[in-house]
């Protein structure tokens, strides 16, 4: 067998780490540390995981050369070398509040091994941050490969998706989002791998429970998610017994864990630059949850008025039109070229399998609640009392969410037939990732 017809039988997801991994590595290296969003905090909250604490009030011990290590000062090739040159005292700390405290330690594990090779090997800590973007790395690229493979139908919506500027800034980075983001697009495989899987074992089920609570924990806004098990509720390899107790009372344990989980996160002191913005811009959790309580009606409008303010902003920060801390624009063109393609990537797919419409609309239902408390969280946490919109929402936050309409409109039937669609679809994803790392080296040259 020659070359050619070697490279057209391969499989789309083995497709998927021919392109990730270079891909990846040159956002990598280009995408200075501390500039995907939060990346600071998230810095803050891996290295006290690599120090063994996973349980702490807030407050966490960090060396102080961390705190040099910041978006403003680290906004150069040129800075980046000669901060490399420095060696870190890891004996001279300082105490800190990070805003992510409340994601649970599990999240940062790969990051954290990373920086603790780095603080073992007594080398400087932005070496043991790129250690750490590698491991953050290397589990989006299997998750991302197994998903591809146990995808029943999606294959290339999927593909696309994993491989879109902001999914691929945030898993090179230290963000817990990253590994947040891949397990929720693992556990999307894995249902629908059980929905048509005919014998389902009794470590798919513990993984039925599993899963949903881990990442209900993660982030409390994604738990409209976990009605995904749900799917598998007619399956016959379930007893009624195991439906009881897999669906009904899993997703119990996972409601009750949530609610322990964000109690026990109340207990954390804010962060000084978030107690300012509080003050300054009315932010009272407590009052706003009164105030919706009590104007059910102007909090709907306001949802409303939300969707339709920033709308198009939320569907290009998805994207990744402003890269790094929302400062790094990318080409329109480029967006809108990555946009279609996602857009076009369930309708040029051939497929066996689909969902029927009641599936769909129960997985419309769930990513739609999904989206309502993503927003009405930052209404309640980072929006004045009584706003007419809610603030501080980005793209990004939508990223677990959006695959799920796209795996709705994939179709066995009226697909539009286009020859070695997979390999074109490569061919465009690496263009315009090439692209956009043009606009990552010129950013930081200047």
């Amino acid at each position: 067998m020659n070359i050619i017809e070697k490279i057209k039988k391969i499989t789309l997801e083995k497709m998927f780490l021919f392109v990730v991994i270079p891909i990846g590595i040159a956002y990598m290296l280009f995408m200075l540390p501390t500039y995907a969003p939060d990346e600071s905090a998230h810095i803050w909250k891996a290295y006290e995981v690599s120090k063994g604490v996973f349980f702490t009030n807030g407050k966490t011990v960090v060396p102080k050369e961390l705190l040099e290590y910041q978006q403003e000062s680290l906004n150069t090739y040129n800075a980046l070398k000669q901060s490399l040159d420095k060696k870190t005292d890891y004996n001279d700390t300082v105490e800190i509040i990070t805003p992510a405290q409340s994601y649970p330690f599990f999240l940062y594990i790969p990051s954290a091994i990373g920086i603790a090779i780095g603080r073992i090997l007594d080398i400087n800590i932005l070496y043991g941050i790129y250690l750490g973007k590698v491991f953050n790395f290397i589990i989006y690229v299997s998750i991302g490969y197994y998903a591809i493979k146990k995808m029943p139908f999606g294959k290339i919506v999927t593909f696309v998706y994993l491989l879109l500027p902001m999914i691929l800034c945030q898993a090179i980075s230290l963000s817990a989002d990253s590994i947040l983001n891949s397990l929720i697009v693992l556990y999307i495989a894995f249902i629908l791998q059980l929905f048509y899987k005919e014998k389902i074992t009794q470590m798919d089920k513990i993984l039925c429970m599993i899963l949903p609570i881990i990442i209900s924990i993660s982030k409390l806004t994604y738990f409209p998610i976990v009605g995904l098990n749900f799917l598998l509720i007619n399956k016959k390899e379930f007893d009624k017994k195991e439906k009881y107790i897999v669906l009904g009372l899993g997703t119990v344990i996972c409601l009750v864990s949530v609610i322990l989980y964000y109690l026990y996160t109340t207990s954390f002191e804010t962060a000084p630059a978030v107690k300012t913005y509080m003050e300054q811009e009315n932010v009272n959790s407590t009052e706003q949850i009164k105030f919706i309580l009590t104007n059910p009606i102007m909090y709907i409008k306001a949802m409303i008025k939300t969707v339709f303010t920033y709308g198009q902003y939320y569907i290009d920060t998805f994207i990744g039109s402003q890269l790094g801390w929302l400062n790094i624009g990318v080409n329109r063109t480029i967006i809108n070229a990555f946009l279609i393609i996602l857009l076009f990537s369930p309708f040029v797919e051939e497929n066996d399998k689909e969902l029927n419409k009641k599936q769909k609309i129960w997985i419309c239902l769930l990513a739609i609640a999904t989206i309502i408390l993503i927003i009405t969280g930052l209404y309640i946490t980072w929006s004045p009392v009584g706003g007419e919109v809610a603030v501080g929402v980005q793209g990004r936050y939508f990223i677990p969410i959006v695959i799920l309409f796209l795996l709705c409109l994939c179709m066995k039937e009226n697909y539009i037939k286009i020859e070695h669609v997979n390999r074109w679809t490569a061919v465009l994803i690496i263009i315009l990732n090439l692209l956009v790392l043009i606009t990552i080296l010129k950013f930081f040259y200047i």
